[in-house]
């Protein structure tokens, strides 16, 4: 006999398939569900042998249910929502179902679109034998509004909860392709909520997604929910794991901003990607060990020539440790952790690497010891290294210059190493600081250096001797003797740097003098710093002053690897000197539009890739590209911004003026009443941010180059803006450092 059993007594997903053992792992968790019953796979068996006698007992079994009620009649197969395949759509359902004989037909039609020719596609050529067909049974409710939620985002694997609604059913949402409100929370925080909302659709949001966390409290794992809200109560509908998401190809462009930044030129991107996915590949190793997929070329991707890093890789491996997919951004300062901050979390999946990590772990214990170690071993003789491979340059052979390169690159990947390391251990001491301090009652306002934070760093930040050669400018002239050879010892020392210094091809300040000079002339004077009031808690002062001698760390870190890396530079022009010479290149620069392995190789196309890739360079210059790319394709580029922008707030105030959009600190001058516009920052940067009103970044996190130069200037700043660059010059816009919103005024 063909028994209508219901959900709450099913007893295990075998009997009538996952879709109606879902409903009631929803009853479990307390969460409300329409009165439901299950149709087991008993029945679908049995039909296949004889139709006519299960329909009869069928319709039996169907008395029990009230006939003044409507109904929905959906599938639930055995291989139906699983963790692999979803089956969504491959099999009918039916609403608003009146009457035993409706009821009737409903099932039958959700039995017999099991043989429909088409499923034995989607099975990649099994057959209906493969599928055990249960149905579900369920009081229709009707929706004001009806929705999904996802407790991870599908696309991408982040941690976001998205909730997506519609009025009426949610047959619209899914089947009619209406565009839905759109609700995304992050860790407890709103960070989208979309324009056409109401007081009404937040609060419904609010509660599918407090209920749904408590679901997963229960029930552990990616879930996809579908929910009704019939005006005054939430029902939950069906509940089934997120497929897909461990064959994610997901790329973001938050961190590589920062590393690397910008248009990269081939053979800029040739040298750099060995050099700091180099670095990524030996932390990523010492985590988890030895991984096929965990390779240089495989960290990070160009598209359009913009580097992306490759998070679905990153995220895997983070996951098998138990640790957030975002972690590499909360590390960066690019997210802002909300109530529900993740946390590290070891699963069966990461005690393999339990040892690794503690070996790890120990290591960052010790780490600032070993950089300053590592610095104080190799700084000089690595100074007077570049000194003598620089002034050998002119009598090397083309095969002697691309050997030097060579044994550059090895000689930079301890550099590359810490790097990379010391901001991110900086970042994590800081994190620990931020959260003492907020146990203590003590706003964190980010580390705020005192004035001699700028003296300890003369030989590395450029900033202090600018000012003084600034000072000296105004008071003796541009021209005067005592400027003039006090510029000739600045660029002893910072010459090799330039307006991008993590791209070999920009020129550096020792051959753009006048650029150099009129930086130098709008330094204004270094502010005093004022470390946060902190009475006698003893703890709190070490844990600041180590993250204060971290920040000095990475600075001293920094300034030791661009000296290395700028002679890149030199190397590669003089080979395209003696090219242009030869009639192989139009200008020395044209080298850098060829990859490294294209050197070595045959001239005879170089003209033709040159003027192709000059040409890719000038057309994708003003693209504006998405944070995050999902696929290996790339996207096609974006010509139109919304109007409203927010990002990661790292520096408190409101400030209002006009927008100057900067693509290098060479660009233009700067007021106080300009809101500064830039694509990231590096100390190059720092003579043209003191002098802006308000900083907007297209990258970087609370702890990045601008942050922390907003915060010492009091200057109010928002960085991690998508799409600010397209901001259009001029438009008046309202910054506010404290919330992250960015208020555009004037559009024109």
């Amino acid at each position: 006999m063909t028994r209508l059993t219901p959900i709450n007594r099913l007893r295990s997903a075998k009997t009538a398939g996952s879709k109606a053992y879902s409903l009631q792992k929803l009853q479990r968790a307390g969460l409300r569900i329409p009165e439901s019953w299950a149709i087991d796979f008993a029945a679908w068996n049995e039909y296949r042998k004889d139709p006519d006698a299960v329909l009869l007992s069928l319709e039996e079994a169907l008395r029990v249910l009230p006939e003044d009620r409507l109904y929905a009649v959906r599938s639930s197969a055995s291989l139906e929502d699983d963790a692999e395949r979803s089956f969504a759509g491959q099999y009918r359902s039916f609403l608003q179902v009146s009457g035993r004989d409706g009821l009737l037909q409903a099932v039958q039609g959700v039995w017999d679109s099991a043989r429909d020719p088409e499923l034995t596609r989607y099975l990649g050529g099994g057959t209906e034998t493969d599928v055990q067909m249960g149905v579900i049974v369920q009081e229709q409710i009707d929706g004001v509004y009806s929705g999904v939620l996802f407790t991870r985002n599908p696309l991408t694997g982040g941690a976001e909860m998205i909730v997506e609604m519609v009025a009426g059913s949610g047959e619209g949402l899914v089947q009619d392709g209406k565009t839905p409100l759109r609700y995304v929370d992050k860790w407890g925080l709103w960070t989208e909520t979309p324009v056409a909302g109401s007081e009404e659709t937040r609060a419904i949001a609010e509660t599918v997604r407090d209920e749904a966390l408590r679901f997963r409290k229960r029930f552990p794992g990616d879930w996809d929910l579908e929910w009704v809200w019939d005006g005054g109560a939430l029902y939950w509908v069906q509940a089934r794991p997120i497929t897909g998401l461990e064959k994610l190809r997901y790329y973001s462009s938050r961190a590589s901003r920062e590393f690397l930044p910008g248009m990269i030129s081939p053979l800029v991107w040739s040298t750099n990607t060995p050099l700091v996915n180099g670095a990524w590949q030996t932390i990523l190793t010492r985590l988890v060990g030895r991984r096929s997929d965990i390779r240089t070329d495989a960290l990070t991707k160009a598209f359009y020539y913009r580097a992306y890093f490759n998070m679905g890789l990153i995220g895997d491996v983070l996951e098998t440790l138990g640790l957030p997919r975002e972690t590499l951004e909360l590390l960066r300062g690019n997210e802002r952790p909300g109530p529900r901050r993740p946390r590290f979390r070891p699963t069966f999946r990461s005690l393999p690497h339990v040892p690794r990590v503690f070996s790890f772990l120990r290591e960052v214990r010790s780490f600032p010891k070993e950089a300053s170690a590592y610095l104080d071993g190799n700084r000089e003789r690595f100074r007077r290294r570049l000194e003598e491979v620089s002034r050998q340059l002119p009598d090397l052979s083309d095969r002697e210059i691309l050997e030097v390169i060579d044994g550059l690159t090895e000689d930079m990947h301890p550099a590359a190493y810490y790097n990379v390391m010391t901001p991110l251990i900086r970042n994590a001491r800081t994190a620990m600081l931020r959260k003492q301090m907020k146990r203590a009652g003590i706003r964190f306002e980010g580390l705020v250096p005192p004035r001699g934070h700028f003296e300890q760093l003369r030989e590395d930040d450029p900033t202090v001797r600018m000012r003084e050669l600034s000072i000296l400018r105004q008071e003796q002239g541009p021209e005067s003797p005592a400027y003039r050879d006090g510029l000739k010892r600045f660029v002893n020392i910072f010459g090799h740097l330039s307006a991008n210094n993590n791209d070999f091809s920009v020129a550096s300040w020792q051959e753009d003098l006048p650029a150099l000079d009129a930086l130098i002339a709008q330094v204004p004077d270094v502010p005093s710093g004022s470390v946060p009031e902190m009475g006698n808690n003893r703890r709190l002062k070490t844990l600041y002053d180590r993250a204060v001698s971290l920040s000095l760390l990475k600075e001293k870190i920094s300034a030791h690897y661009l000296r290395g890396y700028r002679l890149y530079r030199s190397c590669y022009l003089e080979l395209g000197r003696r090219w242009t010479e030869a009639g192989w290149f139009q200008k020395p620069e044209d080298v850098f539009f060829l990859y490294r392995d294209e050197l070595a190789g045959s001239h005879n196309d170089w003209a033709e890739k040159i003027k192709e890739r000059r040409e890719e360079f000038q057309a994708y210059r003003d693209l504006i590209l998405p944070v995050e790319i999902i696929g290996e394709d790339p996207p096609p580029p974006i010509t139109e911004v919304s109007h409203q922008f927010s990002g990661v707030p790292v520096s408190k105030g409101v400030f209002r003026g006009p927008v100057k959009v900067l693509r290098s600190p060479d660009d233009a001058q700067v007021s106080a009443s300009d809101v500064v516009v830039i694509p990231y920052a590096d100390i190059s940067w720092t003579p043209v941010l003191i002098r802006a009103g308000a900083i907007l970044s297209e990258s970087g996190g609370m702890l990045s180059h601008s942050a922390i130069v907003a915060r010492e200037f009091r200057i109010p700043a928002v960085v991690s803006v998508p799409d600010v660059m397209a901001i259009s010059p001029g438009a008046v816009v309202t910054v506010d450092g404290s919330t992250g919103n960015i208020l555009i005024e004037d559009r024109n």
